[in-house]
């Protein structure tokens, strides 16, 4: 589950645990407080996400300051921070083992790495408190051999680990320019799926072919059904309340409501057919389907229902 995996709750904890630190050391600047209050904002934001996150700079610092933290606790304090991860990484793994998928499958096996990533540092963790400030002793022999081969390159250490982040950060750049690529010919491209017609589009060309100017339509999406249809729009308020939708359709005088199919990220909550169907069950008589598709439906309200016209 994305819930456990490690490339979620890393990054967090690494974030919080940078930001603490920064709170802590400078008792708060304006860039940390701006990080927080944004941050709470899209916590309780409470329409659909997208992805471009402003303070995503900021969230590299943290993580930066963060590991940096872990790394000093590694060093001068290793039974102290096996005592805060044991408890946490000890819940993750066994929710990791409860959860993840028995394929190994693209999305089974970043499962399965996550499980194996908690194992691993929860009994890392348990090794740092049995020993102590002795625990890096069985990594000396490594130590010593990338010493000596840093010193047979002529290359420091130091050296070595930052052309190492450098490939990191070519390797990222040129996966990301890669998809910018990809998705420019994909908008380039008439045919492809990002261009075709949504089910919206689809909705609002039926009502600009099937019904008379004059037309009253209710709709969720109203710029884009009210460009393709030219039409008097009334938005479609995303509420459950049968009454409440009942008279607005009455005293607006609707001619057709459009009701898209339950979306995977829906902006608004509860989503259209949430909202339409008790209203339907109420009211059975005061609507017809004059149109069904896959992704939405398409009511005719009665004449009788809002009153003469």
């Amino acid at each position: 589950m994305t819930s456990f995996s490690v490339t979620v709750i890393v990054p967090l904890l690494l974030i919080v645990l940078g930001w603490c630190v920064c709170v802590w050391t400078t008792a708060g600047g304006l860039q940390d407080w701006y990080f927080a209050g944004y941050i709470f904002i899209y916590l309780v934001w409470p329409w659909d996400l997208e992805p471009r996150v402003p303070v995503a700079p900021l969230a590299c610092l943290y993580i930066w300051h963060g590991g940096k933290a872990v790394a000093l606790l590694a060093k001068n304090s290793p039974r102290i921070l096996g005592v805060l991860w044991f408890p946490v990484a000890i819940p993750l793994a066994i929710c990791s083992w409860v959860w993840v998928p028995k394929g190994l499958d693209k999305s089974g096996l970043h499962d399965w790495s996550s499980f194996v990533v908690w194992l691993t540092t929860a009994v890392l963790a348990a090794w740092m408190i049995r020993a102590g400030e002795g625990w890096l002793q069985p990594f000396s022999a490594f130590a010593q051999w990338f010493a000596a081969a840093a010193r047979a390159l002529r290359v420091s250490p130091r050296r070595i680990f930052q052309l190492l982040g450098l490939a990191l950060v070519s390797i990222l750049i040129f996966v990301g320019l890669a998809k910018q690529f990809r998705l420019g010919r994909e908008n380039l491209d008439p045919g492809s799926l990002l261009n075709r017609p949504s089910a919206v589009v689809a909705a609002a060309e039926w009502i600009a072919s099937h019904t008379e100017p004059a037309a009253i339509v209710m709709a969720r999406n109203v710029p884009v059904v009210w460009h393709y249809t030219q039409r008097k729009l009334i938005w479609f308020p995303p509420s459950s309340n049968s009454q409440l939708l009942m008279d607005g359709i009455r005293r607006h005088k609707i001619d057709f409501v459009i009701v898209m199919r339950r979306e995977n990220n829906p902006y608004w909550l509860p989503p259209d057919d949430a909202c339409f169907d008790p209203l339907l069950a109420a009211h059975p008589d005061a609507f017809r389907l004059v149109n069904q598709a896959s992704e939405f439906r398409i009511f005719q309200v009665a004449r009788n229902a809002t009153g003469a016209r």
